[in-house]
């Protein structure tokens, strides 16, 4: 069992982000991998690019398959 904002991070991951970054968080041919790069992030980054995206090399938005940011509800 997980506590709430756990499970309502992982929902929100696989109905919208796992499309592109994968199931895992290890990315495609399009898209970054992430699962390592969220470990080295403190939380005020993370959530900044969860609501807002990140501007990729490519000059891609990440945000384009973006959903609501969290509300730790």
């Amino acid at each position: 069992m997980v506590d709430w904002p756990t499970y309502e991070g992982f929902r929100r991951y696989h109905s919208g982000c796992h499309v592109c970054h994968g199931p895992e968080g290890e990315g495609s041919s399009h898209t970054p991998a992430m699962k390592k790069s969220v470990m080295n992030m403190d939380y005020y980054d993370f959530l900044e690019i969860v609501s807002s995206g990140k501007e990729e090399s490519k000059g891609e938005p990440s945000s384009s398959c973006l959903h609501s940011a969290p509300t730790g509800t």
